[in-house]
């Protein structure tokens, strides 16, 4: 018998977290709504170190976005590299003609139903068309951050209900929300974030499915449903998750012990996923302009948008310089904080005969071949945001392992997080600073005060993707860079 009582808003959160990573109430020690045990004993820590947890990852993604969403605004256009470009009057179809068909339509379609086309009229100023198009990608971006906080509340999932990381679960979440790279991109209107949410959501429910629900048919083939759906959400997100799939798959098809399954039950299991795939997949293509969308977007990944970016020969040499880019770039992804720090806790051994650190070791390393193998060798091109899906195990290992080690009694745990935490706190500050006082904001009020002001002109400047972090001076009409902080847009 469970004693119920009014919980915060916080605690329907976790409730949400619950219903989506652990297992059923029955199996599961830490119910997030149990205040009492049927003797009447007290068992409060799973509530109030849960909602601690949620409303400290919840201040973490306010203070970080509140005051630098609109970075760069009011502007018409996107000053990140490979953002969408923002028009009042574009549909989600025009986006897709106007990018040339480069992504999938779902992030698309999601904008356009955030942020509805709109008709200004053919009176409209400047500067009302330049305060229009800034507030719809203002919109675009809170939907790109929210994606951002359902993969952080779904890290806290794993850390909480999987590893069983209890208040310390915050810890990883907390470091994905700070990291630089991951902090950036959720400020943009990349597909990079998005994506990533949709990865994060489908293998959650493969866990579901494959490790909790294994013993009940119908429930598994629900889940398998739902992680084959998910997986199609983040496909048509943008294709390059796809290449995070195969050797997991193919893992989990061909290892034996992996999962307590026969081999033949394996891959019966994943019929409801390919169902839930080819549903979900079909239904964003149709909806987005049915075959001709799909096929002009094939069009541009296998023509210009390969061709056209390939960074290294196809040779062995080529293909051996490629991987040691992407592997210099997928440390950059993690910056420097939570890449010492991880490399910090795999020197002192705190995971190497862990169970369950070696598992989630075993599956990021199927996630990242697979990564490397299917995408960035296939593509011949990488660039350090093409490694945001490193961060989040990143962030999950560092964090276990400080737990470990604290639990052992081993201070090294609890300084290693709190030092981590500090420095990314220090480094994701330097770029929020850069995103609140951007010096092409500056340079566009320098030009417009110092234009021509007469009357009845709507003087309008509008700066396009220059890298932020660089300071400029404007000298007879032409920009001219002075000083590089650092080059966040290249990430």
């Amino acid at each position: 018998m469970v004693a119920f009582r009014r919980f915060s808003s916080f605690t329907y959160v976790h409730a949400f977290v619950h219903a989506l990573v652990a297992p059923d109430p029955p199996t599961c020690r830490t119910l997030p709504m149990m205040t009492t045990d049927s003797n009447g004993s007290k068992n409060a820590i799973p509530v109030y170190a849960a909602t601690v947890s949620i409303a400290l990852i919840l201040g973490i993604w306010f203070a970080s976005h509140m005051a630098t969403i609109g970075w760069g605004l009011p502007n018409p256009l996107s000053f990140a590299k490979d953002a969408v470009p923002m028009d009042p009057r574009r549909t989600a179809l025009d986006f897709m003609k106007a990018d040339l068909y480069r992504y999938p339509p779902l992030q698309y379609l999601l904008w356009d139903a955030v942020a509805p086309a709109s008709s200004p009229g053919s009176d409209i100023t400047a500067g009302q068309y330049i305060a229009l198009s800034s507030v719809r990608l203002q919109r675009f971006r809170w939907t790109t951050a929210l994606m951002t906080l359902g993969t952080a509340l779904i890290i806290f999932g794993i850390a909480w209900y999987i590893m069983r990381m209890g208040s310390w679960s915050c810890v990883p979440a907390g470091l994905f929300l700070l990291n630089p790279t991951s902090l950036f991109y959720s400020h943009t209107t990349n597909m990079d974030q998005p994506y990533l949410f949709w990865v994060a959501l489908s293998f959650v429910a493969w866990y579901r499915a494959n490790v909790v629900e294994r013993a009940t048919t119908g429930r598994q083939a629900l889940g398998n449903a739902v992680f084959g759906m998910a997986a199609a959400a983040a496909v048509c997100t943008k294709d390059q998750a796809a290449a995070l799939y195969v050797v997991p798959l193919v893992g989990y098809l061909a290892v034996p012990g992996l999962v307590k399954m026969p081999r033949w039950e394996r891959l019966l299991a994943l019929a409801p996923a390919a169902a839930g795939f080819g549903v979900v997949a079909s239904t964003i293509y149709s909806v987005a302009g049915g075959w001709e969308t799909f096929h002009n977007h094939v069009a541009w990944i296998t023509g210009p948008g390969s061709k056209d970016w390939r960074q290294f020969d196809t040779d062995a040499v080529g293909r051996a310089r490629l991987l040691a880019k992407s592997t210099a770039d997928a440390v950059r992804a993690l910056d420097w904080p939570l890449a010492v720090s991880g490399g910090a806790v795999l020197c002192v051994g705190a995971i190497r005969s862990d169970r369950v650190s070696l598992r989630t070791v075993g599956f990021g390393a199927a996630v990242l071949v697979s990564y490397q193998l299917c995408f960035v060798q296939v593509a011949g091109f990488a660039y350090p945001r093409f490694f945001l899906p490193v961060v989040p195990i990143a962030c999950i290992l560092v964090g276990y392992a400080a737990c470990r080690m604290a639990r052992q009694r081993d201070h090294r745990g609890a300084w290693t997080a709190g030092l981590c935490m500090i420095l990314q706190l220090a480094v994701s500050g330097e770029l929020m600073v850069a995103l609140a006082f951007d010096t092409r904001m500056e340079l566009a009020r320098w030009c417009l005060a110092a234009s021509d002001k007469a009357a009845g002109k709507d003087k309008v400047v509008a700066l396009d993707s220059c890298v932020i972090g660089k300071k400029y001076r404007f000298d007879d009409a032409e920009v001219v860079a002075v000083k590089a902080i650092r080059d966040w847009a290249t990430t």
